[in-house]
């Protein structure tokens, strides 16, 4: 069945993505996120940076657009974030992050939703670990056995937290098997044509390479275009 709000308690929702409208994850997901605000009548406003530089600023334009007691989602990329949370609590905005986790530096800073800032309702994202973890070993199916393995390794951007979490995952799988091989990892930025100049960087330098680790979708294709 329909959720329906009339006029005067509609939902009002502000998402600021971390990239812009190019990237296919994030775009994706503002898809998927307007189609369930449709169905359930939510005032959704999104907000695709134009540049990296841009998070910031266009972020706290969002907050000054939404009325007391709306919604702000984002995720944590930096001190920047913390900063977005802080504009949020004074507007009476309730916050919640996803995606991935503050970063470990961050933390006693910024605290936990309601311990420092009341207006901050929640978070969620995915245990990145396990990720980084799983991925690694869907490559190892591949190979009749760990010692036939010679990786390369795209990571993201090594300040954010997720990116640290899912490489510390792939470490732990190489680990596991000693006899594997893992070159160097290097990062692509989330970004698929940065991705594609790394693979193609070191599969100069390693020339005996025979799997690639991508940290996303986005930076897998970049690799193997």
């Amino acid at each position: 069945s329909m959720i329906v709000n009339d006029a005067e308690t509609r939902i009002q929702v502000g998402f600021l993505a971390p990239d812009n409208e190019q990237n296919e994850f994030w775009s994706g997901m503002g898809q998927f996120a307007k189609s369930v605000a449709e169905d359930l009548n939510i005032d959704l406003r999104i907000v695709y940076p134009s540049e990296g530089e841009m998070f910031e600023k266009e972020g706290r334009m969002l907050i000054d657009g939404l009325s007391e007691g709306a919604y702000f989602i984002t995720l944590y990329e930096d001190a920047r974030s913390h900063r977005l949370l802080q504009a949020a609590e004074a507007r009476n905005i309730r916050s919640i992050l996803i995606n991935t986790d503050v970063v470990e530096k961050d933390r006693k800073r910024v605290g936990t939703p309601r311990q420092k800032l009341r207006h901050w309702i929640g978070h969620m994202h995915p245990d990145d670990v396990q990720a980084g973890h799983e991925m690694a070993n869907l490559l190892f199916q591949h190979f009749e056995g760990p010692n036939a393995i010679r990786l390369i390794a795209i990571n993201g951007d090594s300040n954010l937290q997720l990116d640290v979490d899912r490489r510390t995952g792939l470490q732990r799988r190489m680990t596991e098997s000693p006899s594997a091989t893992l070159h160097q990892v290097k990062e692509g930025k989330w970004q698929e044509a940065t991705a594609r100049a790394v693979a193609l960087d070191l599969m100069q330098k390693y020339p005996k390479v025979n799997a690639i680790w991508a940290a996303s979708d986005t930076m897998a294709l970049g690799a193997i275009a």
